[in-house]
């Protein structure tokens, strides 16, 4: 099912019409701070920030305005959708609105179908009673009784001083005050059996501009579209008077001192107002008398308070109000919850694996939800709603023994969990060796495990004897989970693609997160054949969130450090990325010079530029290559190793190391009684050869 962008159901309507009802609030608010300083021009223009609003759809960004409308939407949304099979909503994604304009899919099946179906026969409704009230005023012009030529060629100068050209002027018994109807043919229509003063024309001349009457058409739209909001009722009124009022502002403007003291507006409503409807004309009357020529100066003050405006009504003034609540705390309902991980969907592969990663420590089903396939997410919500738990762990699990502080056995077996997992929560997780495929990311999600699970029994019980599971195995270990994290629709999601396996390890806690991570399957692996023997390069590629909580501490409180943080971060992205790899060489087999032999070395060089090549001089003119126990590393990512051979030597030598950036290939030389025998350049997986 795709996402629905438009404006397809009635919950993103409400979540337009109360985002736009919002920014209309503010606006009368700064309106009536500033009613007296600013001047009626600014008064009407500020008005232009709610008509950007009313363009720009809800969801266009992704901050909120003062107050967590998504939520609430989406809170009654689920509450009352719950039961329901609609055909416009979907219950299991997020209310968004792409488009201010509704659109409509198929027939209606619910009631809130019924009701969004309903809402777009009004906004049909009252944009044909647009059309019909236009139509007839326009029938009514034409009808009219002509004026005498004389009065028609004194109205057409006094027209072309303002600029507009009339084509007729007819008599209307059904108008109060003058009025200019038409496009691009412009007829000047005068009250019937009634004396018109000259200001009055001039107040009707200054509305007929192509901008005036599209902008009127811009609001009688918007007034369909939110017909059965009454707030937008009441806004638009309050844009008419401000209308009316600026036209008034511009006629005293133009008149003389003597004239402004004479000049009456309450004769001259219905003149330009953008709703036609008598029962306003007493209304337009008293805020155009309120108005008067404001104190000029201000229009630098009036067009950073406009920008503010506009700039808090389309990009938001709070990041999200909309927060995922800690798994302790969710003393909301369950609909609530459900909705705020709704509107947290994750935008980054990194966040669907950190909020993934989450949920199975947690066995929190909303954060395995809100990273899961649509299939698997409406399963884990249901049965959340319903108030079933999450339960993650499996019920066998491979088991991999560790044979050495950093290498698992080959060959696992296979455990029946009956407690679950405990994970280690102030470790958290990392995930291993993301490379690209099939259009996403496919890699291993490792938790640390404090024990293996207690009461495990072993489904190959012919293996359990060969398997050695002493005190050294049970402090520790880690569950590896192959996953695969791709983009569906407007969110990223994590499926795991295999059998998790958990690695058993000596001192997980207590020791070096590089031993733990060259445990797993590495992400590539290169051969190279020399003439003493075959060198192997692993390379592993690691990546973290940064989760570092730092702890709360007091003066009465001794303790310090930081903790995991355990709430989800879906918008996050990889802090930390690290690249640690392992070159060993295993020389041949009955070597003639085996009996001379007193030591083996290796040293390696990462290469981080394109193109570079190796160089050990540095190397050399500080260390001893005559140390037979030598072994570390320096700041430039080089490491190396000496081996004192004896007879028990087994004919292989390591290297490990860490890069903390992407490197090119690596360099190797080999060291043979304090000699160089052999080097190796592998860039990018090819092998130069020795």
């Amino acid at each position: 099912m795709r996402w629905r962008y438009d404006m397809e159901n009635i919950w993103s309507f409400l979540l337009q019409t109360l985002s736009v009802s919002l920014i209309g609030l503010l606006l009368l608010v700064v309106k009536l701070l500033l009613r007296n300083r600013l001047s009626p021009r600014w008064q009407y223009a500020v008005w232009g920030v709610l008509a950007v609003r009313l363009m720009v759809p809800a969801s266009t960004y992704g901050k909120d305005i003062f107050l967590p409308l998504p939520l609430w939407v989406e809170t009654v949304k689920l509450t009352v959708e719950q039961g329901l099979s609609s055909a416009y909503t979907a219950f299991y994604e997020a209310v968004r609105v792409v488009a201010p304009v509704p659109w409509l899919s198929g027939g209606p099946v619910s009631v809130t179908d019924w009701l969004f179906l309903l809402y777009i026969l009004g906004v049909f409704g009252m944009l044909g009673w647009e059309l019909f009230a236009s139509l007839r005023l326009r029938r009514r012009f034409q009808n009219g009784e002509p004026v005498s030529a004389q009065e028609f060629r004194r109205l057409q100068r006094m027209g072309e001083r303002e600029g507009r050209t009339i084509c007729a002027a007819v008599f209307l018994p059904q108008l109060t005050s003058p009025m200019v109807c038409g496009v691009f043919h412009l007829v000047l229509g005068l009250p019937a059996n009634k004396p018109v003063e000259e200001t009055a024309i001039l107040h009707a001349f200054l509305y007929p501009t192509r901008w005036n009457i599209l902008q009127s058409g811009f609001w009688r739209v918007c007034r369909a579209l939110h017909w059965c909001n009454p707030v937008m009722w009441f806004f638009l009124r309050q844009v008419n008077h401000d209308w009316v009022s600026f036209c008034d502002h511009q006629v005293l403007e133009r008149l003389q001192e003597e004239e402004q003291e004479g000049y009456d507006p309450g004769r001259l409503t219905g003149t330009s107002a953008i709703f036609d409807g008598e029962k306003d004309l007493k209304e337009q009357a008293e805020a155009a008398e309120r108005r008067s020529i404001a104190p000029k100066g201000r229009t630098l003050v009036a067009v950073c308070v406009t920008v503010v405006l506009l700039c808090s009504s389309l990009l938001g003034t709070v990041e999200k109000t909309v927060e995922i609540r800690p798994w302790w705390e969710g003393d909301g309902s369950r609909q609530e919850m459900v909705a705020i991980s709704h509107c947290n969907p994750c935008t980054t592969a990194a966040g669907a694996l950190d909020t993934y990663a989450k949920g199975m420590m947690q066995e929190n089903p909303l954060y395995c939800a809100m990273a899961s396939p649509e299939a698997r997410r409406k399963q884990l919500e249901d049965g959340f709603l319903r108030g079933e738990g999450q339960k993650t762990a499996s019920e066998t699990v491979l088991l991999y023994p560790a044979v050495s502080y950093d290498q698992a056995a080959e060959a696992p077996v296979k455990v029946r969990l009956e407690d679950g997992y405990r994970f280690d929560t102030d470790r958290g997780y990392r995930v291993q060796n993301l490379k690209e495929k099939d259009g996403g990311q496919t890699g291993l999600l490792i938790l640390y495990l404090y024990t293996v699970p207690e009461g495990k029994e072993f489904v190959e019980k012919d293996r359990f004897d060969d398997m050695e599971l002493t005190e050294s195995y049970l402090p520790s270990g880690q569950l590896v989970c192959p996953v695969r994290v791709w983009r569906e629709e407007n969110r990223y999601v994590v499926e795991e693609t295999g059998e998790r396996a958990i690695y058993l390890s000596y001192d997980i806690p207590n020791g070096g997160a590089e031993y733990c991570e060259r445990m797993v399957p590495e992400l590539e692996a290169e051969k190279a054949v020399g003439k003493y023997g075959t060198m192997t390069v692993h390379r592993w590629s690691v990546y973290q969130v940064d989760n570092e909580e730092k702890a709360e501490t007091s003066v009465w409180d001794w303790e310090r450090g930081s903790g995991f943080c355990e709430i989800p971060k879906p918008d996050a992205a990889f802090s930390v990325i690290r690249w640690p790899w392992k070159v060993s060489y295993q020389c041949v087999d009955g070597w003639q010079d085996r009996e001379n032999l007193q030591m083996v070395g290796l040293h390696v060089m990462p290469l981080i530029e394109e193109g570079e090549q190796p160089d050990f001089s540095e190397l050399d003119a500080y260390l001893d290559i005559s140390n037979l126990n030598a072994s570390g590393s320096d700041n430039r990512g080089v490491s190396w190793n000496h081996c004192r051979v004896d007879e028990t030597w087994d004919g292989e030598v390591t290297v490990e190391g860490v890069c903390e950036t992407d490197t090119q290939g690596l360099a190797v030389r080999l060291i043979w009684n304090f000699e160089e025998k052999e080097s190796f350049t592998i860039r990018g997986g090819v092998n130069d050869g020795p």
